[in-house]
């Protein structure tokens, strides 16, 4: 979408339109944005890096949980 380097705050806005659900792997977002004034869900996934293997085995509890989260929502998702 041509969104790369753009930052947190300026992608939430630009998402929101679109989107209904943030996947990140960004911990400290949450304490960087004001989440609750946006109109998306976060899921802020918790691994020791971002390489597919690590993060693999998150998807199904990922699932799980956009199908109940709602704008706002800030859902932590660990190994």
């Amino acid at each position: 979408m041509g969104w790369a380097g753009i930052s947190n705050g300026a992608l939430l806005i630009l998402m929101e339109p679109g989107f209904d659900v943030f996947i990140t792997i960004d911990g400290n977002m949450e304490y960087q944005q004001n989440l609750i004034a946006q109109n998306i869900g976060i899921v802020v996934l918790q691994a020791p890096d971002n390489s597919l293997e690590t993060l693999q085995p998150l998807a199904l509890e990922v699932l799980r949980v956009i199908d109940g989260i709602s704008p706002g929502d800030v859902v932590k998702v660990s190994c």
